[in-house]
C-alpha cells in the first residue's frame, strides 16, 4: 500500500462497478490509514517531550478510529460487493441491467 491517499472516480458507472469501486476505495483507506499509524507508533516513545507524547497519543487514537470506520465501511461494501456480483441470483431476480447497465 502506498502512503497516497485513496481517491473516488465513479463518472458512467454502473451500480455494481460503483459498489466494486467504493469497496475498495474504503479498502484501501483503512490501509492507508493502518500504514499511517504504524509509522506514528514508532515515534511513541522517542521523544523526552511530554507534550509531542501526548500529541502522538492523540494522533493515535484518531488513526484508530478513522481505521475502525473504514474497515466497517470496507465490510459493509465488502458484503455489498459479493451480493451485486451474485449472478445467478442477480439473473434469477431479473436485475441484470438494473445493476450492470444495458450491455
Amino acid at each position: 500500500m502506498s502512503k497516497k491517499k485513496p481517491e473516488l472516480d465513479i463518472d458512467n458507472y454502473s451500480v455494481a462497478k460503483l459498489v466494486t469501486e467504493l469497496h475498495e476505495y474504503f479498502q484501501n483507506s483503512q490501509a492507508y490509514y493502518e500504514v499511517i499509524q504504524g509509522e506514528t507508533r514508532k515515534q511513541i516513545g522517542a521523544s523526552d517531550n511530554i507534550e509531542k507524547e501526548r500529541e502522538v497519543t492523540e494522533e493515535m487514537k484518531l488513526l484508530a478510529q478513522k481505521i475502525s470506520f473504514f474497515g466497517a465501511l470496507n465490510d459493509v461494501l465488502s458484503a455489498a460487493d459479493r451480493l451485486v456480483h451474485a449472478q445467478g441470483i442477480v439473473s434469477d431476480m431479473g436485475l441484470n441491467e438494473d445493476l450492470y447497465g444495458k450491455q
